[in-house]
């Protein structure tokens, strides 16, 4: 009975070695591609978190200068820090403002804010609002309203009253509350500095004031980068102009925020 050959079947070595080296280098391809897309998106996800940080901190920033006492915004010699008064009530008074005067009367008017308040009458300048002891005369004068609630007057705190050194042509007055600040500190933070009363030391300085409450608003800030802040002093034809300039950075992602922010400019 004759043999049958029989037919071997397979791969050879030189076969498998190939095939390997091919899969080796899909894997290798493939591999980076996932690494690649993954880091994508962790640099997405951190620049966009970067964005909204950013957002939400200059939009503090501009909408509470919205609110600033005309010709009380004053900026530190490097441009890092902001000061200027917060608007409680703007009203008018009803008779003209005498000398020595206890009390000034005004339409009715709810004070929803507690703390320090002071009375002002066209003031022209931050250096005639920042001074030391409120003196009579003077443009700034410090009141007995403390608690919120709903007012007809407003009573200045100063025994045998306060005379106003000048007088506003539409009778104007202000209220307002302590001096509040922005700065950008040397190690990149964005502070809000509240509750330190009136410093009237010029220019003001970038450290933290004798007495104040911080809060944090951002973090990773560059302060090589342009002024944080600049203001431009009000005309008659024109308002006060504030320039925010804010670089943030982190993790090799960077956002630039620049906005302006108008100042009344009616005293």
């Amino acid at each position: 009975m004759p043999l049958r050959s029989r037919k071997t079947t397979g791969f050879t070595l030189v076969e498998m070695v190939l095939v390997i080296v091919v899969l080796s280098i899909l894997a290798l391809g493939t591999t980076r591609y996932i690494v690649t897309s993954s880091q994508g998106f962790v640099l997405s996800a951190e620049r966009a978190k970067l964005i909204a940080t950013a957002r939400v901190a200059v939009e503090q920033v501009i909408r509470r200068l919205r609110n600033a006492l005309p010709n009380s915004v004053r900026i530190s010699a490097t441009g890092r820090c902001i000061e200027y008064f917060p608007i409680a009530i703007g009203s008018s008074t009803t008779i003209p403002v005498l000398p020595s005067t206890t009390s000034l009367a005004t339409p009715p008017f709810t004070l929803n804010s507690g703390g320090n308040h002071y009375a002002t009458i066209a003031a022209f300048t931050a250096s005639e609002l920042y001074v030391s002891a409120l003196p009579s005369p003077g443009l700034i004068a410090a009141t007995t309203l403390s608690t919120p609630n709903t007012y007809s007057a407003i009573s200045l705190a100063r025994a045998g009253g306060h005379t106003f050194t000048r007088t506003s042509p539409t009778q104007r007055v202000y209220l307002v509350s302590d001096p509040e600040r922005f700065c950008v500190t040397g190690t990149g933070n964005l502070l809000h500095y509240t509750g330190y009363g009136i410093n009237n030391t010029p220019p003001i300085s970038d450290s933290s004031p004798a007495g104040a409450s911080s809060s944090l608003l951002a973090e990773h800030l560059n302060i090589a980068g342009a002024t944080s802040f600049v203001y431009t002093p009000g005309t008659l034809a024109s308002n006060a102009l504030v320039q925010v300039n804010l670089a943030f950075s982190k993790g090799g992602e960077g956002v630039n925020m620049s906005h302006e922010v108008q100042i009344r400019n009616v005293p």
